[in-house]
């Protein structure tokens, strides 16, 4: 992600996060995308609430894919 940021950052405002259990993230285990769609439900509610956002891009890969496809799911 570190390499695309700077692109990026010229078009979009952009969070970016590790989930509990992964990268630099507190936390022992990864779930899978259970809990990790709950994590990023809690941020994009936050965003939204915060910052008035409209219109969200989502972008994940590994366990961040699998979390953004079970959240689309699960939470629709």
């Amino acid at each position: 992600m570190k390499e695309l940021l700077p692109h990026l950052l010229q078009h979009f405002a952009v969070v970016a996060f590790d989930f509990a259990g992964c990268g630099n993230s507190q936390g022992k285990y990864a779930t899978l995308g259970v809990g990790e769609a709950r994590d990023l439900a809690q941020v994009l509610q936050s965003v939204r609430e915060k910052y008035s956002v409209s219109e969200v891009y989502l972008w994940g890969r590994c366990v961040g894919a699998v979390a953004i496809m079970h959240m689309l799911h699960s939470f629709h």
